[in-house]
């Protein structure tokens, strides 16, 4: 995301600006590529692939139910867990918010929303339509959440979704970019930005009013590079690359009285999240899978050198390809970048060349040779365990229907959306499995604007006990 704060030019962002200057801002902190892939490392400190999510659609957004989160570990330490905003980790339970341990959720489990005036979100797991701006919306649960209990410790997770496309923003933020000469698409962006500015503003001010800002650690992130071309920092690349501007992002941590202003020059990653709050929170170390990230909690306080200087972050994008392959695929040191996009990896020097003009792989031999066994050697372990087979959806749990949405669809045939044939051509299906694995009677109601649904028998040797 971009703000004033970060160089943007024509940009207002006061509120962001403040809460980068009150207390850390990191100047090198990495993410991954596309938002569903960095959810999943934010809230568990594992790297995307360790946790089943591999990209943003088909189930490949799936994050697995085993994974101990951020909310698990704050849960069992005492917090009220809320989340508010874009969750993308999965749409049934026990992948969504509540099955992964939200007491309180509103929002919505897909990648992105068709229209962010008066949605149709979820509370918890019940549908509604809203009225509003969903930015505002999501910042008014948020504060309500906050206040519900002043006397019991939170934790509230506010995954906004703006600025994410459809770029729709309330009239009064389009028009004052507008005004700026600024491309109806720009306008609509910046406009965007300053609204989540304005909530962000709201949200601290909640904390004040409720005199919790001393006792609250506020941390801010974006979730990658910008989806599209406009201003990135000079940097190569936007999001879903593994060039720096694809995956380096603002981050900020503010407690009052306790992180004093300064800006942290060191590589931190998303991975580093869970560890870091661990720490300042003071929580016994949590059975968690084998983490990734570590705690950069020390340099925040200043009772620890920097975080590790010689560490390597790996990067890498899978996009909506179910034949995992390792590239596009990368790693960051404190000097360089090796990007593995096309048939030869690429090479950079980031301390000479930040914007990654001159690509120095012919003169590199031997570290390219070690750049590529690391990564390799990463990929291998990150995927061992990891299933590219369709993603179960649970249904019969307390009598509730389950809706299966539309990108959770495959593509069958020779479909293709640019043809004037409404995309349709002879063989060519989108289509629902659904493997039936319970003996019983079992409603599949189908509507006429949806994909048709094929049902699947299970092999008699592979069928579930009858139960009567």
């Amino acid at each position: 995301m971009i703000f004033a704060c970060t160089g943007t030019l024509n940009l207002s962002t006061p509120n962001l600006d403040c809460l980068a200057g009150q207390g850390a801002q990191f100047d090198r902190f990495y993410v991954s590529p596309l938002c569903a892939s960095i959810r999943a490392s934010l809230l568990t400190g594992r790297y995307h692939l360790r946790t089943g999510t591999v990209s943003v659609s088909r189930t490949l957004e799936v994050m697995n139910t085993e994974e101990v989160t951020l909310a698990g570990i704050f849960k069992e330490n005492g917090y009220t867990i809320g989340c508010f905003g874009k969750w993308h980790n999965g749409e049934h339970f026990s992948n969504n918010p509540n099955g992964q341990g939200f007491d309180e959720f509103l929002g919505f489990c897909a990648g992105h929303l068709t229209n962010y005036f008066d949605s149709e979100l979820l509370h918890n797991e019940t549908k509604f339509h809203s009225k509003g701006y969903i930015t505002d919306i999501l910042a008014d649960a948020a504060m309500e959440f906050m206040g519900e209990d002043t006397a019991k410790p939170f934790f509230c997770y506010v995954p906004f979704n703006a600025p994410h496309t459809p770029h729709q923003v309330p009239e009064y933020h389009f028009e004052k970019y507008e005004k700026k000469d600024l491309s109806d698409e720009l306008a609509s962006i910046y406009g965007m930005v300053e609204n989540v500015d304005d909530n962000v503003g709201r949200l601290l001010r909640k904390l004040d009013e409720l005199k919790l800002t001393e006792k609250t650690i506020v941390v801010f992130a974006t979730d990658n590079g910008s989806n599209g071309t406009r201003y990135n920092g000079d940097m190569k690349g936007i999001k879903g690359s593994v060039d720096e501007g694809g995956v380096r992002v603002p981050f900020f941590v503010k407690w009052r009285k306790k992180i004093e202003p300064k800006v942290v020059k060191s590589l931190a990653a998303h991975i580093d999240l869970l560890p870091s709050l661990v720490e300042l929170c003071g929580f016994p170390t949590p059975k968690t899978l084998p983490l990734d990230g570590v705690s950069f909690a020390g340099k925040l306080l200043g009772t620890s050198p920097d975080v590790p200087t010689d560490r390597t972050l790996f990067t890498h994008v899978a996009h909506l390809d179910k034949n995992l392959k390792p590239t596009p695929g990368g790693l960051r040191t404190t000097r360089h970048r090796w990007a593995w996009k096309g048939q030869e990896p690429e090479l950079y020097d980031m301390l000479a060349d930040p914007s990654q003009k001159r690509n120095i792989e012919a003169n590199e031999a031997t570290l390219m040779n070690q750049f590529k066994t690391e990564f390799d050697t990463w990929f291998g372990l990150t995927t061992r365990d990891l299933s590219m087979n369709e993603r179960p959806a649970a249904v019969g749990y307390n009598g509730r229907e389950v809706e299966l949405a539309a990108h959770e669809a495959s593509f069958f045939g020779n479909l293709s959306t640019r043809k004037a044939t409404a995309g349709r051509t002879t063989g060519s299906l989108v289509g629902l499995t659904l493997t039936i694995v319970l003996n019983g009677r079992w409603r599949v109601n189908g509507r006429s604007n949806t994909p048709p649904i094929y049902a699947t028998p299970v092999p008699k040797d592979k069928r579930a006990p009858k139960f009567n």
